[in-house]
């Protein structure tokens, strides 16, 4: 059974998840210049038995394309 659930700001989780992408990007906004577009947290997905943050940026510097980036849970 897939799900979908979204955490709470502020909580332990939120702050482990974005260090977790900042750890991977260097930086958890990755600010475009030219669009202003950040990194944002979509929700999280329980998708063929495995929990993950799902994250996007619409325009990721320095490609600036389109990312999806999926953070693994470590509790809910």
């Amino acid at each position: 059974m897939d799900g979908f659930y979204f955490v709470e700001r502020d909580s332990a989780e939120w702050i482990r998840m974005w260090g977790y992408l900042q750890s991977v990007y260097g930086d958890c906004a990755c600010y475009d210049e030219s669009t202003g577009e950040v990194w944002q947290y979509m929700g999280t997905e329980l998708k063929s038995g495995e929990w993950a943050h799902c994250f996007r940026h619409r325009c990721l510097p320095p490609i600036g394309e389109r990312k999806y980036y999926r953070v693994p849970v470590s509790m809910i």
